[in-house]
C-alpha cells in the first residue's frame, strides 16, 4: 500500500489499523526551505506557523530565531512511524543539507543511535567539474526499528566487495 499525504496525519491515520505491521516507511518532510509554493506551507516565517509553534512548542519568541518546524515535525512523524512498525521495518527519510544534521540527532534520539543503517547521498549536480564544490546533495537517512531484526540479505556483503574495500 501506498499512502500519500502529510506525514503525520496519514501516519496517525494507519496507526489504529495497522499498529505493528508496517514494513518500510519513506517519509519526505518539509525542507525547511522558505518556499511558500508547495502543496504545503515550506515558509518557516510565515505566520501561521509561528503562531502555532509559539503554541506548541513555546519557539514562538521573535527573539528565538526562525522557528524550527521541521524539528517539531519529525519528531512526531517518527514516533507516529514507530508505532505502527513491525519488527523488522526500515524508515526511509529524505533532507537536504541545511537540515540533515538536525534529522540525524532526531532519528537517533527516537530510533537509538545503535540502529542507525546508513545515510545514503544523492548528488544533484549539474555537470561533472572537479573545479568545484558539489553543494547541491540530498539525504536519505536509513533506520531500522532494531538493527537485529534486519533481513539477512541486509546483513550479507556482496561477492567481491572485499578486493574493492582493500
Amino acid at each position: 500500500m501506498i499512502v500519500q499525504g502529510d506525514n503525520l496525519l496519514a501516519l496517525k491515520a494507519l496507526l489504529p489499523r495497522y499498529a505493528g505491521q508496517v514494513k518500510c516507511i519513506y517519509i519526505d518532510p518539509p525542507y525547511n526551505t522558505g518556499n511558500e509554493g508547495w502543496a504545503y506551507n515550506d515558509n518557516v516565517n510565515s505566520p501561521e506557523i509561528r503562531r502555532w509553534l509559539g503554541e506548541v512548542v513555546g519557539q514562538g519568541r521573535r527573539d528565538a530565531g526562525p522557528p524550527r518546524p521541521l524539528a517539531v515535525h519529525d519528531v512526531s512523524a517518527a514516533g507516529a512511524a514507530a508505532a505502527v512498525s513491525a519488527r523488522g521495518r526500515r524508515d526511509f527519510v529524505s533532507i537536504d543539507d541545511n537540515e540533515v544534521a538536525l534529522l540525524r540527532l532526531l532519528m537517533d534520539e527516537i530510533f537509538g543511535r545503535q540502529n542507525f543503517i546508513a545515510e545514503m547521498i544523492w548528488e544533484g549536480a549539474f555537470k561533472n567539474d572537479a573545479r568545484q564544490i558539489g553543494v547541491n546533495h540530498e539525504y536519505v537517512l536509513l533506520y531500522a526499528r532494531t538493527r537485529i531484526s534486519l533481513p539477512r540479505e541486509w546483513n550479507v556483503a556482496k561477492d567481491g566487495a572485499e578486493a574493492v574495500l582493500k
